[in-house]
């Protein structure tokens, strides 16, 4: 998923039962289903436990600017070079 994707989701995208994310609207435009494996239900579980479902976003504190600083400096103590959000979505397809 894109990074603007996953800082949108509301609670109601979310399919546990299913263990899938439904995207409404793309950047195409269109429609399509995520399928989530087991790491990333937990993290929609334990995200249940810290937020409040009221504020309808799932990740109601984050935002773009945060995750880019979060994950510049995870690379750099990877010492991990040319690394951006974007290329996660190249791994997991892979």
């Amino acid at each position: 998923m894109r990074r603007g994707e996953i800082l949108g989701l509301r609670w109601l995208d979310i399919d546990q039962s299913g263990g899938r994310v439904l995207l409404p609207q793309t950047k195409n435009g269109e429609g399509r289903i995520v399928y989530l494996n087991k790491l990333a239900q937990k993290v929609f579980n334990d995200q249940i436990a810290r937020e409040s479902r009221a504020a309808g976003h799932v990740f109601a504190n984050a935002s773009g600017p945060k995750v880019s600083v979060a994950l510049r400096r995870a690379a750099k103590a990877a010492k991990i070079e040319d690394f951006r959000f974007h290329d996660l979505r190249h791994t997991a397809a892979s």
